[in-house]
């Protein structure tokens, strides 16, 4: 008898542990759908298609038994699809776009937005408003109107009813109290008109008001002033009398008869490899973009390799075990523990041509050699060769208590064996080091050094903040600068546009370019691999 209540008990929570759960599958389900049909409508297709994704995903993986494994992974695959893969293809499809600040919206939300606008029609009221609040926060307006008619009381998209022989006037004519709102003073009407929107309607049908942001205290019945004609697929002028053609080409709204005037704000839209030829095609590959690759090779070539020569010299010098060594790699250590922001601002004033350290410790060498430098020397952000070499040394700084680490612990990782031997054969210091050291040392640092390669190649925090990628090249019609990189050139490119123009499509298409750039030399350089990893094994 206990044995049945049992088994009764546990298939009443089997029943009821399924049925819950395709509950939350439902919920899930219809939350998904929702979100993916309003993200679909206002044209953000790739968040529709990644939410849609994940829906159909976690539905799935919750209904099939066999996906049982999958459950628990389910949170990181979300987490991934979302915050790694997400980014990923939105950079990739908005490089064939127009997207940018003036195209940063979708062609259903710029209609949107447009048939919302107001005007003051010819013969429309004008009203003198006192602005009430009520405890829940709600505001409404008192409108008295400037010619002859009943003064209205209104609150947001509705008309309010009162009473006005119950109503209590002041001096001025201007209800104290109606109902639970009370009238606020000056003061607390401009401290609450900046929580309403500029298109909040007050009052409902053809005599809605809106406030008037030029004139404090007046509200005016308005027009809407954009129609959007769905057969034409145009925005009508209602103001102005003017048709504006959608043309999809270019992502604006165009006045067909003067095609130079349009509405200026325009939308998404697709225009193929039109970014990738503009930045192949344009001036600047012709100017100043050879020269920018071949310093950003130079840049990041140099800058690897002076920081694990550096790092090597250090845990080769303090590579015995004593507490002073250890002491002295603790001191090496801070400056990668510093944030780079704050180091480039340091090192930026100690390269001061005026009164930097560094500056006037290169001054006072060149002066007791002879030289006569003058005020104003080494020209570190006036002279392109004197920038490229404190930026080196700048960048060296950083990177060195990296390699350091790295090497300090592959050189405990040789076998002392493989030395003694290579002693007992007769080799000496340089011979155990080009031989022995410097092979193993590669075979495990090799990778580590292709990666940081990478990281110098698109270095923009360090170029930017030490001098803008200065001093600018001269005779070009870019905004390049001698110590650009790609990446800093590209942002002047994209974002440095006159009017705070921003055009992330067009940076997009260049951030592609790049990648398969850094691709194409990561992969070159990752067939040295299989070279050192044979070295080593011939050690």
């Amino acid at each position: 008898m206990a044995t049945n209540t049992t088994e009764s008990r546990q298939k009443s929570l089997s029943v009821f542990n399924i049925g819950l759960r395709y509950l939350i599958l439902a919920i899930l389900a219809a939350i998904g759908s929702i979100a993916a049909i309003q993200l679909f409508t206002d044209g953000f297709w790739q968040l529709g298609i990644m939410i849609v994704v994940i829906t159909v995903f976690f539905v799935i993986i919750f209904i099939r038994p066999d996906a049982e494994p999958l459950r628990w992974l389910s949170p990181g695959l979300a987490l991934f699809l979302v915050f790694v893969l997400f980014p990923l293809v939105s950079t990739i499809a908005f490089a064939f776009t127009n997207y940018g600040t003036t195209n940063g919206l979708t062609k259903p939300q710029v209609i949107r937005q447009f048939e919302q606008r107001r005007y003051a029609a010819e013969g429309s009221l004008s009203y003198t408003y006192t602005m009430f609040q009520n405890a829940a926060g709600d505001i409404a307006l008192w409108l008295v109107p400037d010619g002859e008619g009943d003064a209205l009381f209104v609150s947001e998209g509705e008309n309010l009813s009162f009473q006005s022989d119950a109503i209590e006037y002041d001096d001025s004519g201007i209800p104290v109290e109606i109902g639970d709102y009370v009238a606020l003073n000056r003061a607390d009407t401009a401290r609450t008109l900046q929580q309403v929107s500029d298109d909040a309607t007050f009052g409902e049908g053809e005599h809605a008001v809106q406030l008037s942001r030029a004139r404090f205290g007046v509200a005016s019945e308005l027009s809407q002033r954009y129609t959007y004609d769905e057969e034409q697929d145009a925005l009508i002028d209602n103001q102005m009398g003017a048709t504006y053609v959608a043309d999809d080409s270019v992502g604006f709204f165009i006045n067909p008869e003067n095609a130079e005037e349009r509405i200026p704000v325009g939308y998404q839209v697709v225009i193929g490899f039109r970014n990738f030829e503009r930045f192949l095609t344009s001036p600047a590959l012709r100017g100043p973009l050879v020269s920018i690759l071949v310093w950003n090779f130079t840049f990041a070539i140099l800058s690897v390799l002076f920081a694990f020569v550096l790092g090597l010299i250090v845990a080769l010098t303090f590579s015995e075990n004593t507490w002073l060594n250890k002491f002295l790699k603790l001191g090496f250590i801070l400056p990668w523990t510093i944030p780079n922001v704050i180091t480039i601002l340091i090192w930026n004033g100690l390269w001061n041509p005026l009164d930097g350290a560094y500056s006037k410790l290169i001054s006072d060498i060149a002066q007791f050699f002879g030289a006569n430098p003058g005020v104003g020397w080494p020209p570190i952000y006036n002279d392109a060769t004197w920038a490229r070499v404190a930026l080196l040394v700048t960048n060296t700084w950083f990177a060195f208590p990296y390699f350091m680490l790295i090497c300090s612990g592959a050189l405990k990782s040789i076998p002392s064996d493989l030395y003694e031997a290579a002693m007992i054969d007769g080799a000496n210091v340089w011979q155990r080091f080009r031989s022995m050291t410097l092979p193993l040392l590669l075979l495990t640092v090799g990778p580590l050094l292709i990666g940081s390669f990478a990281t110098n190649f698109n270095s923009f925090q360090v170029i930017y903040l030490f001098n803008k990628g200065g001093p600018p090249i001269v005779g070009v019609s870019t905004p390049a600068g001698h110590t650009d990189l790609l990446i800093s050139y590209v942002y002047k490119l994209s974002f440095g546009g006159g009017g705070g123009q921003q055009e992330f499509g067009y940076a997009a298409a260049i951030t592609i370019i790049i990648f398969l750039l850094l691709a194409a030399i990561t992969a070159y350089n990752l067939r040295f691999m299989n070279i050192w990893e044979e070295t080593g094994e011939n050690v």
